[in-house]
């Protein structure tokens, strides 16, 4: 296997354990995948900003934005050997694949900035190297494809840099407006407008 076919490897696992509890901990066989790969991207560090960045952005709740403007003076390293992050506006505890593969990528990071060099754009394109194609399934019924060139489109959490974990499954939205109908976007192919109510 060659080092992507690693990575997604890794990823599938990782994802199934997220999916059900993220504190929970990783097969043996995906812990000694994560241990090859931090092993093979040593010697490239771009790879392995890469690689840290992929399991922050989906194994954390940090966003685009946090990931870029992480600092070393940001995290606390616990007997546990799991990080806290605690910043002005953050406080959160990274699960032990977090910690680890960040922890390693530390170790050839000089000066307090951790992903000084990268911006949104570039956190976009990893992801859409390795995708969650779980994720990606259950936003689809909002991209409706007609023809090929329709997947160059980037989907709006994205674009707008939201938590591609959070699909807005299960949420209801009261609308009050007049003139409301019922657009074919919220009623195709399903109907999804639970009720009208007319006040007048």
């Amino acid at each position: 296997m060659n080092i992507d076919e690693l990575i997604k490897e890794y990823l599938s696992g990782y994802f199934e354990i997220l999916k059900k509890y993220q504190y929970q901990k990783l097969e043996k066989k995906y812990q000694v995948l994560r241990k090859k790969i931090l092993n093979d991207l040593k010697n490239n560090i771009i790879s392995l900003q890469e690689f840290t960045i992929l399991v922050l952005y989906y194994g954390s709740k940090l966003s685009s934005d946090e990931i870029i403007d992480l600092k070393k003076e940001n995290l606390l390293f616990l007997k546990n050997k799991r990080i806290k992050i605690k910043s002005n506006n953050i406080s959160l505890l990274l699960d032990e694949e977090c910690s680890e593969v960040l922890t390693e990528y530390i170790k050839f990071i000089e000066g307090n900035e951790l992903f000084s060099n990268c911006n949104v754009e570039y956190i976009y394109k990893i992801i859409q190297k390795y995708p969650h194609n779980e994720i990606i399934e259950e936003l689809s019924h909002c991209f409706t494809i007609y023809k090929e060139t329709d997947y160059e489109v980037i989907p709006t959490p994205l674009r707008m840099n939201v938590d591609l974990k959070y699909t807005g499954k299960g949420v209801t939205i009261a609308f009050i407006d007049s003139g409301f109908y019922p657009h074919p976007d919220i009623t195709k192919p399903v109907n999804r407008v639970l009720k009208y109510v007319k006040y007048s």
